[in-house]
């Protein structure tokens, strides 16, 4: 279903429609649960599980207690030295501890990577660079199971547009040594390289690392999109077994980019999001070493994958994401998710929602959202939804049939 924005309007005064009619919305939209003190409009990018908390990163970085009753969070804070206009880029845990990359335009674009000290309660700010307002540098964390990556890209904004650098790719193992390496601040000892990855300021350099991920055993895989302004940069590389070593893939897919990736241990098999010059912005699977392609709808693009199939047989989730139409200067809106049903590898189905109440989805703001990323807990029975405008999300079985509640 296409979705234009051609003005701005108040996102929440359009949601909940189901586009059959203003009488069927009135008869059949339900009051959507606002079950907990996270803001409806609070913008978020990751979650993850960090000792017997979830996590999630936006303007801060907020915890909940894992637990079947306990779902109220608290933040971590904001460091004094970050106070103002201050976001927490990426989160991950290396080690079993937390780490955060953290940046503020407030203060002369202070850029700086952080570990949460759990004596204290507080963040301690392992390094930091500090540019000029035209130029400053942006960390992004990657945790995988051999380590932790560090992507630090280096913007120039000369007001009109904001362009890249330099972007550097580091590597730190998933124990003490790794920690202490990082601890030290940044160090070519490091540095990882690959096809295609420059480490000056030429026509090469990527865009910043779009996402790093395990998959069996000790393999990895990369995608990043290289700079330029078709959409026919994205780039794949595996890892076979050493974490600083990448060799660039073929898939057969060369004419767009990529916006996330995924791994499902349960079907052995990958996902992964693309952005395309037209209206159709396919699907891509691998299963057995060879990719497929299937395109949901028109102007409706992926960025995010979950397996529920605990929730419900051979089944994914595909998040979608709100983008900037090539075809046109218009906008348009994310469309909630889709299921991917893996009976067959090689030849998925891809349906609307079917694993929770219909009448629920449909009446929430999640319907129309821009979902950044899934988290499910199989030993709570608990999924979330990390969105970027309408906060965060909670599904839950309620008696014989599922139903999302806004956190």
């Amino acid at each position: 279903m296409r979705k234009i924005i051609l003005i701005l309007l108040p996102l929440l005064f359009l949601a909940g429609c189901s586009g059959n009619g203003i009488f069927y919305q009135l008869e059949n939209e339900e009051k959507i649960v606002d079950a907990n003190n996270l803001k409806g409009t609070t913008a978020l990018r990751d979650m993850l599980v960090y000792d017997d908390q979830y996590v999630i990163n936006g303007k801060s970085v907020w915890h909940s207690t894992i637990g079947e009753d306990t779902r109220h969070w608290h933040s971590y804070g904001v460091p004094s030295k970050y106070q103002g206009d201050a976001t927490f880029p990426s989160i991950a845990v290396m080690n079993g501890n937390l780490y955060a990359s953290i940046i503020s335009h407030d203060a002369d674009y202070r850029s700086g990577l952080l570990k949460y000290n759990s004596s204290t309660g507080e963040w301690d700010e392992l390094f930091f660079t500090k540019k000029s307002g035209s130029n400053y540098d942006c960390l992004y964390l990657f945790d995988t199971n051999q380590g932790l990556y560090l992507n630090v890209v280096n913007y120039y904004n000369n007001d009109s547009e904001v362009s890249i650098n330099s972007s550097s790719l580091y590597f730190y193992s998933g124990d003490n040594a790794g920690e202490t390496a990082l601890a030290a601040g940044l160090s070519s000892d490091y540095l990882v390289t690959f096809p295609g990855f420059e480490l000056d300021s030429s026509d090469d350099d990527p865009m910043p690392i779009v996402d790093i991920i395990s998959a069996e055993a000790s393999e990895s895989y990369m995608i990043y999109n290289l700079e330029g302004s078709n959409f026919n940069n994205g780039v794949i590389c595996y890892s076979e077994s050493d974490p600083a070593t990448f060799v660039q893939q073929s898939i057969g897919f060369d004419d767009l980019n990529f916006t996330d990736i995924y791994y499902s241990p349960a079907h052995d098999m990958l996902f992964m999001g693309t952005q395309a010059d037209d209206d159709e912005h396919p699907v891509l699977y691998e299963t057995e070493g060879t990719w497929y392609s299937e395109v949901w709808d028109n102007d409706v693009q992926f960025t995010s994958f979950c397996d529920i199939s605990p929730i419900q047989t051979d089944t994914i989730l595909a998040g979608t994401q709100a983008f900037k139409d090539p075809t046109s200067s218009s906008s348009v809106t994310g469309d909630g998710y889709i299921e991917i049903i893996v009976t067959n590898k090689t030849d998925p189905v891809f349906q609307n929602n079917d694993f929770s109440d219909d009448n629920n989805y449909n009446s929430s703001e999640l319907e129309d959202a821009t979902i950044k990323n899934f988290l499910y807990d199989e030993t709570y029975d608990r999924l979330y939804a990390v969105t970027s405008s309408y906060g965060l999300w909670l599904n839950t079985a309620d008696g014989s049939s599922r139903e999302w509640a806004q956190e």
